[in-house]
């Protein structure tokens, strides 16, 4: 069964793109009329994040991003089987000069972005810059899953690393003298317990991870934030938007604010490629 799911992914992996949007339009089609995964999420996500638009306007929005979503998940399978040669057809990599000035400057650095399709193409940043580029992740409990996530993530070079041991081995780095790329995605909701840090996003009162803040500050590293534009289907710009690098003169939860502007306005430009299906204001009332 392994075998054949493996075989199948290959096949999809390897199919023009053509084929490729005909599978998204079928599935889109499925989903939207029957499955309806996750539909009232969406909605009610998005009716908080923008109050003025129509109920249509919302929905067409909605039936975008389920193009989206599933443009995103062929998007991975195609990662995982090609070579990076073969995905820089699909990834414009607008200044990646930024990142090898901090890498010349000796700074290690943090390059953030939100859940935005398609993000997964920047582990292929091993061949756009010189760092030693590292990355951290949530395990999955489904092993096939978590086992595809991670082979897809270090591939082409980047060393993966639970989010939990994430600091500890940065800190090894750090000692060792070895800049780092650091590629977190970092907009999730914070679990129940750990409600502490609130802003302002989409209108909306948010509880927020401070992570990227915090380890930005205890090891010195500069922040960059990564912007996604899509050119056309498939195809996406990837622009490197410099936070701060001294991050140890920034006030408290001042990093995280700005990097959660630039999400909030990369959003309101694209608003369908933000992967609106999980629940971000889950933990709203208890502010």
């Amino acid at each position: 069964m392994k075998y054949s799911l493996q075989s199948l992914l290959w096949l999809l992996a390897h199919s023009p793109i053509w084929a490729m949007k005909g599978i998204s339009i079928v599935i889109f089609g499925l989903n939207w009329y029957v499955i309806g995964y996750r539909k009232k999420v969406v909605m009610d996500n998005l009716r908080k994040a923008f109050p003025n638009k129509t109920e249509k306007e919302r929905k067409k929005i909605a039936r975008k991003f389920y193009t989206q979503l599933l443009d995103y998940i062929l998007a991975a399978v195609r990662q995982r089987y090609n070579r990076a040669p073969v995905l820089n057809k699909h990834i414009f990599h607008k200044n990646p000069e930024l990142l090898n000035t901090l890498h010349e400057q000796g700074k290690s650095t943090i390059l953030v972005a939100g859940h935005y399709f398609t993000w997964e193409y920047v582990n292929t940043s091993p061949y756009i810059c010189n760092y030693l580029v590292t990355a951290a992740y949530s395990p999955l409990s489904n092993k096939f899953a978590n086992d595809l996530m991670k082979s897809i993530r270090q591939q082409y070079g980047a060393v993966v690393y639970p989010m939990n041991e994430i600091y500890r081995a940065l800190v090894k780095y750090s000692q060792e003298k070895t800049p780092t790329l650091t590629l977190m995605v970092a907009d999730q909701s914070p679990a129940v317990d750990n409600l502490k840090h609130w802003i302002t996003f989409l209108g909306q009162d948010t509880p927020v991870l401070v992570g990227v803040e915090h380890i930005a500050k205890k090891l010195n590293q500069a922040v960059v934030f990564l912007k996604i534009t899509q050119c056309e289907r498939f195809v996406y710009e990837y622009e490197y938007v410099l936070i701060t690098d001294d991050p140890t003169a920034e006030q408290p939860m001042e990093i995280t604010k700005r990097w959660f502007a630039e999400l909030e306005k990369e959003i309101c430009q694209q608003p369908e490629l933000y992967l609106w299906s999980h629940r971000r204001w889950k933990h709203q009332n208890k502010k």
